[in-house]
């Protein structure tokens, strides 16, 4: 196929690509006309730079591991843009089994390799293009975020797309798709970079040790309506043939702003040594490790020594972490150390009070306590309940509330 056919079997407008920043959407929603090194975007806690180029040397002098960019008019893929319309990409592509859930979900799956797909990308483009699509709230819909599974099998796709002239990690290409009002709520990883190839998406970034609420368990529109006010978060939007770099660590969020946004991207493998990615890998590595091992045995006292060592360099460069904290609390917990893990899990619930995570990881540390109160216990564990079916319904939210459904039969 030449992919010179309309979008008229999916029912989507997909004409809202074009060459990137400079040129005002046909829409009239977005305009916008930058300048390189003006900033796009600032908030108490960073800025947000936009340049039209930028080569290897400049990328790691100033901006790798340090602040995020937008990089626009200097795509590589002005045909893959023109092409990889939704009609083009179910006849090159339809059949490839893809990864697409919520979108809680989906930033867990979506990295992992041994995840199952379970449904077609033909399956996928329908399902976003119809009518009832139209009507789920944007805390069902499903995100297609594939870092292993598509590209795999396309590999036509995969040799026609172009990296940006500043990077290559040498790593697995991630193919993000979906329809108006979907996206991955606020998480960090390593260093990556984002081409949009169709539709836009609004960013919110900020960086790691700051202490901003949410909940990684709905959906960002969800968020961005009850915190769109804050302060340490500089939000900007992304058009088609523009690159985002978030540095490691950086916590940020996307939301697709079109009903067919489709974007590229890379993720690095590997994270800076002594960097935020790197301390908090090690914590919760060495949790994991300890877990399986005899408590008080040699080796499971190492893994803690180790942990903790770790902890005291996070405390001195990202006191205000909520990731971290939480990431203390779970150490201490492991170690059944639980008053300290409960003072742990509190202040990481005062750095970000909707860290579900820790409100449920406080409820085990109270019950697993030989020395705690039950009751105590279980009137957290209601109140965690209360929060969580406050949040609603979303399937996201299931396993937590089973979990403390759980404890609670077992220990209250």
């Amino acid at each position: 196929s030449d992919g010179s056919h309309s979008s008229g079997r999916s029912g989507y407008d997909a004409t809202g690509g074009g060459g990137g920043g400079g040129v005002a959407r046909k829409s009239g929603r977005i305009e916008r006309c930058y300048e390189s090194g003006t900033r796009i975007a600032a908030c108490a806690a960073c800025e947000v730079d936009v340049l039209t180029e930028l080569d290897t040397m400049d990328f790691m002098l100033d901006y790798q591991y340090q602040k995020p960019f937008m990089l626009i008019n200097a795509s590589r893929n002005t045909e893959t843009h023109r092409l990889w319309t939704p009609d083009f990409l179910h006849q090159e592509a339809g059949g490839v089994k893809i990864l697409a859930s919520d979108p809680y979900s989906n930033a867990q799956t979506g990295a992992n390799r041994r995840a199952q797909p379970q449904t077609t990308l033909s399956e996928y483009l329908d399902t976003m293009a119809s009518a009832d699509a139209a009507h789920m709230s944007d805390d069902e819909r499903e995100y297609l975020f594939d870092r292993y599974h598509f590209f795999d099998n396309a590999p036509s796709l995969k040799a026609a797309f172009t990296t940006p002239t500043f990077v290559d990690y040498d790593s697995e290409f991630i193919l993000a798709l979906g329809s108006k009002g979907t996206g991955i709520p606020l998480h960090f990883h390593t260093d990556s970079w984002l081409e949009v190839v169709a539709g836009s998406k609004q960013w919110w970034v900020y960086p790691p040790g700051t202490p901003v609420p949410f909940c990684s368990s709905l959906s960002q529109s969800t968020w961005a309506a009850n915190h769109a006010h804050e302060d340490e978060v500089a939000t900007f939007i992304q058009n088609p043939g523009d690159v985002v770099y978030v540095p490691e660590g950086w916590y940020h969020a996307t939301l697709n702003l079109d009903p067919y946004t489709l974007a590229v991207g890379q993720q690095a493998k590997g994270s800076q040594d002594g960097g935020y990615m790197d301390t908090y890998s090690n914590i919760m590595r060495r949790i994991a490790q300890a877990d399986r091992m005899r408590k008080g045995s040699k080796e499971f006292k190492k893994l803690i020594k180790e942990a903790n060592s770790y902890v005291e360099y996070y405390r001195e460069h990202w006191p205000l972490d909520p990731a971290m904290a939480n990431a203390v609390g779970k150490l201490q917990l492991v170690s059944s150390n639980f008053d300290a893990a409960v003072e742990a899990f509190d202040y990481a619930l005062e750095l970000n009070p909707e860290l579900l995570d820790s409100l449920v990881s406080k409820s085990m540390a109270l019950y697993f306590n030989p020395d705690g109160d039950v009751s105590a216990a279980n009137l957290w564990a209601a109140q965690v309940m209360q929060r969580l079916d406050e949040l609603g319904d979303a399937p996201s939210l299931d396993p937590f509330k089973n979990q403390v459904r759980k404890i609670r039969k077992q220990y209250g």
